[in-house]
């Protein structure tokens, strides 16, 4: 019942992020929705939306493979910013961003716990694609309270094109 009120209070947390910024994000040139994989420390499914030009949700449903298989989910508020570094082909951003994460498995303990990713962002200009890396501080704040570190590079492909 714990881990139910901490995901329903992170929720409520990153929604007020969101009702915060623009109600109406603007069309982006490919669309607004994208889904794809990441790989590293986690791997699995990739997903966002773009709420802004400079915000955006994203999360993955994923796994950890070592030292034991466990599930993982996690779902993060991000604001990008393009002006950090300029790309001469395509769009390149910094991001940084909060978050929450599930971790659980048959095996060890479910672990809850605050991600701070930070990453670097690439779109190309002629395809709806977008790749990715990232590196995520964690705090873990359940069954104890830890300190540890995610990271991961993924593919997107994004929807709805105009």
């Amino acid at each position: 019942m714990n881990y139910f009120r901490s995901v329903v209070a992170l929720i409520a947390f990153v929604l007020f992020f969101s009702m915060i910024q623009d109600t109406q994000a603007q069309q982006r040139a490919y669309g607004n929705l994208g889904a794809g994989v990441m790989v590293g420390h986690p791997t699995g499914l990739s997903g966002k939306m773009w709420l802004s030009d400079q915000n955006a949700f994203h999360g993955a449903i994923a796994w950890e493979f070592s030292p034991r298989t466990r599930f993982h989910l996690h779902f993060d508020y991000a604001r990008y910013n393009y002006e950090a570094i300029q790309a001469q082909v395509g769009t390149l951003a910094f991001y940084y961003g909060i978050g929450g994460r599930l971790l659980t498995g048959s095996t060890a303990s479910d672990r809850l716990g605050v991600r701070f990713p930070l990453g670097l962002n690439y779109e190309f200009d002629d395809h709806p694609i977008e790749i990715f890396v990232e590196a995520v501080p964690l705090l873990d704040l359940s069954p104890g309270t830890y300190v540890r570190v995610n990271s991961g590079a993924g593919l997107r492909y994004y929807f709805g094109s105009e």
